[in-house]
């Protein structure tokens, strides 16, 4: 049998529970037998782990890493090192699509230690969200994107709409002159998310439970816009037009030629705004912070504004990259993702303390999110139809 031919026989035995520790560490010499990186890669199709960038290979590295979860379970700490050591971020989504093969049969994979049953995830699973949006017209028409077809959808004063092939909404101006200003809304439910190209070229990524309302020509002196929940920007430079984003009542962003992120989410505890490239500018009332690149502004409830100078960038992007990833992140906050994403309702009984790592493409079902969680037998999940108790 051919070793890509074996490699895939070795991973349906582990999906389907019915491997045994001598296959395990038949996989192991698989990797072993390997420099080229080709296992690896292989591992990551089969489950399509997406959004990971190539990483140089390093089979012993590779090959030690694994091992490490297979005797010990515990987590990977890596250490800054000059030549081709897997980044943490990288072995973190490798890993994960391992344990998500592995399934109900990881018992290998932990210390020979048995996890907790999850038929119960198993048969109530929910599927991951999806391009999923609703656009309000100026008249207060609505158009269901998910079912529209691609092509011209609306003529909106001097700006026709388009969904595009890829799925996205645009707008193209035209020559004529626009007599009124019109407003358009896009919006996404729990579960859904959208891309929108506006009327200047800047590009615009909706998160769950979000919307954007917006200009359908920018006619005036500058681009305003007015957000809820989340969205990243990349904003087409015109210095005459200076761009400027509304949160709500919450605060407003100045920016120039930029690539940044708002989460304002009314459930989160403060409005993050993170800053990737160019400036802005943040205010609410009184309260300002300029951010460079990598900065982030937090605005909390009461009004008062902290700098952070280092935040998770990662983390941050995670939702526009396709991927959950939580650096040691408490359960309330993954679970708040969660709810948006998979359109659930979430319950907790007792308290939970443990910081989880994890980073797994959010185009799986969250049966798979839970395994991995479980894992650590810190916390445990029981879904029921669009309900999930979350339990120590």
């Amino acid at each position: 049998m051919a070793t890509t031919d074996r490699l895939t026989f070795l991973l349906e035995k582990i999906r389907a529970s019915q491997a045994s520790a001598e296959d395990v560490e038949e996989l192991i010499g698989l990797i072993d037998a390997d420099d080229t990186g080709v296992i690896v890669r292989s591992v990551n199709a089969f489950h399509d782990v997406e959004g990971m960038a190539p990483m140089p290979y390093d089979m012993a590295y590779w090959r030690s890493a694994l091992q490490e979860v297979l005797e010990t379970g515990k987590r990977l700490e890596v250490e800054e090192t000059p030549v081709r050591r897997m980044s943490y971020r990288r072995w973190v989504a490798v890993a994960a699509s391992i344990l998500i093969l592995a399934g109900v049969g990881a018992y290998f994979f932990f210390g020979h230690r048995q996890p907790r049953p999850t038929a119960a995830i198993l048969r109530n699973d929910v599927p991951p969200g999806g391009n999923k949006a609703t656009l309000t017209l100026a008249n207060g028409a609505t158009i269901l994107l998910d079912s529209a077809a691609n092509g011209v959808l609306a003529q909106q004063g001097g700006a026709k709409v388009l969904k595009t092939d890829s799925g996205q909404l645009a707008y193209h101006t035209t020559n004529e002159k626009p007599t009124e200003i019109f407003y358009n809304t896009l919006a996404t439910p729990r579960g859904g998310q959208y891309q929108l190209m506006l009327p200047d070229g800047s590009k615009v990524w909706l998160n769950a439970a979000s919307s954007i309302r917006y200009p359908t020509v920018f006619s005036g002196a500058d681009r305003q816009v007015e957000i809820t929940g989340e969205a990243y920007f990349e904003i087409a430079e015109d210095a005459s037009k200076p761009f400027s984003v509304k949160v709500g009542s919450k605060e407003e962003v100045y920016v120039l030629g930029t690539r940044f992120n708002v989460n304002a989410y009314d459930d989160e505890p403060a409005v993050r705004t993170t800053l990737l490239e160019g400036a802005v500018k943040v205010s609410k009332d009184a309260a300002t912070a300029v951010l460079k690149p990598g900065q982030q502004a937090e605005l909390e409830p009461a009004g008062v504004m902290r700098l952070v100078p280092d935040p998770d960038i990662e983390q941050t992007m995670a939702w526009k990259n396709g991927l959950f990833t939580f650096n040691g992140t408490d359960i309330n906050t993954i679970m708040r993702q969660i709810s948006r994403w998979y359109d659930v309702d979430i319950t907790f009984e007792g308290d939970i303390k443990e910081k989880f790592h994890l980073e797994i493409s959010r185009n799986t079902n969250v049966s798979n999110v839970f395994r991995i969680l479980e894992t650590t037998g810190g916390v445990h999940f029981k879904i029921n139809g669009k309900k999930i108790r979350v339990t120590p």
